[in-house]
């Protein structure tokens, strides 16, 4: 069953622009490309959101979840309930870098 709204974290929409820059400077047109990979993937998380790895059982009745785009090195984090989701982090995937507990809040 799927989620009835997904919302994005303050500033994970920063890093999605951030990526989609980066990849057109490397190749034109990759930007687009990978704009359209990362809608794909949400639309994927709205209809089937437990379709990806669950990272974490999270807290009251929420679940961490990540899935990596097909094409690009680029994973999502992202937390959902039994009505909602929510986009929690954009990363590379050889980043270090792990979902802050604030933004688990």
């Amino acid at each position: 069953m799927g989620i009835h709204t997904l919302r994005w974290v303050p500033g994970t929409n920063s890093e999605a622009i951030a990526f989609g820059e980066w990849f057109e400077e490397q190749r034109t047109g990759y930007g687009k490309v990978f704009a359209n990979e990362l809608i794909t993937f949400v639309d994927r998380i709205v209809v089937h959101p437990r379709m990806y790895e669950r990272i974490s059982p999270g807290r009251r009745g929420h679940e961490v979840r990540r899935g990596m785009l097909e094409r690009f090195p680029i994973l999502v984090t992202y937390v959902i309930n039994s009505t909602e989701g929510v986009i929690l982090l954009i990363s590379h995937a050889q980043s270090p870098k792990q979902p802050r507990r604030k933004r688990l809040a």
